[in-house]
């Protein structure tokens, strides 16, 4: 139940690729409102740029599979700000912050809403 978020410094088109990472993963893109715009997945060793379908200021990555077995679904809102209140010091090469945060509290009123 955890993952990566990246914050950008600029809302803009964004894309990742898997040069180094062996796992495969899903990424939600998620715009300046804190909606998901859409889900992706990312292919071990892939360095083809995987991007958003438009702006966005945000993206989370997480295990293959972990978006659909939460119930987690393009047009989905995620507390943006409660999700950036635990930064580190690092910054990622494209000059994003990132933090590691448990996913299931940034989805957990969206399940609820669903039930």
């Amino acid at each position: 139940n955890s993952g990566m978020l990246f914050i950008f410094d600029d809302v803009a088109q964004q894309s990742f690729y898997m040069k180094e990472t062996r796992i495969p993963l899903d990424i939600a893109f998620i715009n300046e409102n804190g909606i998901i715009e859409s889900i992706k997945q990312l292919e071990p060793l892939d360095e083809t740029p995987v991007s958003s379908e438009g702006e966005v200021v945000c993206a989370l990555e997480v295990n293959r599979g972990w978006f659909e077995e939460n119930n987690i679904e393009v047009g989905d809102e995620i507390d943006i700000d409660e999700a950036a209140g635990e930064k580190d010091a690092c910054y990622h090469k494209v000059k994003s912050r990132y933090v590691w945060k448990k996913i299931s509290k940034l989805c957990q009123e969206n399940k609820e809403r669903r039930s």
